[in-house]
């Protein structure tokens, strides 16, 4: 599990996220990567508040074992067909 900060101005771009993404995961193995723009809101404790999950920018899993993979924004960051209202 990774905790990434980018910075605000940067929040949308989604290709910030796929290079982070790119460097920290390794190939067909166990992946979580969560996003924040401030580094205020990374979690120093798990599990983390309510209020550092609401301002999560995006968020990154994949299991190897299952080719699940899940990459989402946070709707108050990017509002498209990915996005997860996380405030609701």
């Amino acid at each position: 599990m990774e905790f990434i900060v980018v910075a605000e101005e940067k929040n949308s771009e989604k290709e910030v996220y796929l290079d982070a993404i790119n460097s920290v995961c390794v190939p067909y193995q166990f992946c979580h990567v969560m996003f924040w723009a401030d580094k205020k809101d990374v979690p120093t404790a798990w599990p983390m508040t309510e209020e550092q999950m609401q301002a999560m920018t995006r968020e990154y899993f994949y299991n190897a074992n299952s080719n699940e993979k899940i990459f989402t924004w946070n709707c108050d960051v990017i509002d498209d067909e990915s996005c997860v209202n996380i405030n609701e």
